[in-house]
């Protein structure tokens, strides 16, 4: 078995046992469970970019013309050009909707709501967003996912319809973890142990903002 079937079987093991955790009611174990399932799913990518560098590697080898070629250059649109836009983002909407800067991506309303606002850009290889946002209290969150033709994306998530997703998504390093993928014109956030939640009726619900 490779590398990559042994993840996936590992995935499916810790989803089954999410699933037996949330029947016990087991909120704790869900907790370890989807930190677990959360670092499954990075290895996952991780694996995936290591086998298309050996696919590099051995398609270099297997060109004299190529092998003698230079490599590129690094590509300078990194983490910081990345954190730089979403700094960009997030305070457009804020400014937007006169909200209050608390600390970070939190803010506060005009009516002393509290708001977290979290942006992302498409992945350029399949339609969907990681987002990660501080595992607090907020009376709403903000998901602002930009596609890769620019067009940009509010869902405003109230905590009142988040109340039965909450405590299943994943976390780590003190983060809650946000998983939208986009299928079929539909937009899903991933929940695991449980059906997607299909978050496009709240795409420009700005009412929470006010």
């Amino acid at each position: 078995m490779d590398l990559r079937a042994e993840l996936a079987a590992l995935k499916n093991r810790a989803i089954a046992a999410i699933e037996q955790a949330a029947k016990e009611r087991d909120t704790t174990r869900i907790r370890v469970l989807s930190d677990l399932l959360a670092g499954i799913e990075g290895d996952e990518k991780a694996a995936v970019a290591l086998q298309d560098r050996v696919r590099s590697h051995e398609a270099r080898l297997s060109s004299r013309d190529e092998i003698l070629r230079e490599p590129p250059p690094p590509h300078k649109t990194d983490a910081r050009s990345r954190r730089e836009r979403g700094n960009e983002l997030r305070e457009e909407l804020a400014k937007r909707h006169a909200l209050i800067p608390e600390k970070g991506v939190i803010y506060r309303t005009r009516s002393d709501s509290r708001v977290g606002i979290v942006t992302a850009t498409e992945d350029p290889k399949k339609p969907n967003w990681f987002l990660g946002i501080p595992d607090t209290q907020f009376d709403s969150v903000v998901l602002r996912c930009q596609r890769t033709d620019g067009q940009v994306l509010d869902f405003v998530l109230p905590m009142t319809s988040m109340s039965g997703v909450w405590s299943r998504l994943s976390r780590s390093g003190g983060q809650v973890k946000f998983n939208v993928t986009r299928r079929n014109g539909t937009y899903q956030l991933q929940v695991p142990g449980a059906s997607p939640l299909d978050i496009g009726p709240f795409l420009g619900q700005y009412a929470a903002l006010g």
